[in-house]
């Protein structure tokens, strides 16, 4: 599977889904190796109490996909407040996850991760716009 992050328009996930490679068209960043269960993983850590899960069904051309979900507007507010000892508590808790030592990624890779999603949430912010998970085979 391929992942992105996208920034776009609230009402985008559907022309992001027929771009064959949206961040041609779109602000946006692979994020190999994270996929959902471990973007679902880092929003628990920032968001404890809150229901986990995508906005909405998903967007998609046809059943074998691309697949776009929008990032709960919570989820990229935490993500844009994250910072200091919060930022790496919550850094060291993402890494050490079972996800990401079952497929063997560094803790440096994490972090890299977690800076690019950042820098999309904190752009969506600065442009009024959603964040979006781009998923394909």
């Amino acid at each position: 599977m391929l992942y992105d992050l996208i920034v776009g328009p609230a009402n985008s996930a559907e022309q992001i889904s027929s771009e064959g490679v949206p961040t041609e068209i779109f602000e946006g960043a692979s994020i190999k190796p994270v996929d959902t269960v471990k973007l679902e993983k880092l929003q628990r850590l920032l968001l404890p109490d809150a229901d986990v899960g995508w906005t909405g069904e998903p967007s998609m051309t046809n059943d074998e996909g691309p697949w776009v979900f929008r990032l709960p507007p919570e989820f990229v507010s935490a993500l844009n407040q994250l910072g200091g000892a919060e930022h790496r508590r919550v850094l060291d808790a993402w890494a050490a996850t079972e996800e990401f030592a079952l497929d063997r990624v560094k803790p440096r890779d994490v972090a890299e991760c977690l800076s690019i999603i950042q820098r999309l949430a904190a752009r969506a912010r600065e442009t009024q716009q959603s964040l979006f998970l781009w998923m394909s085979l």
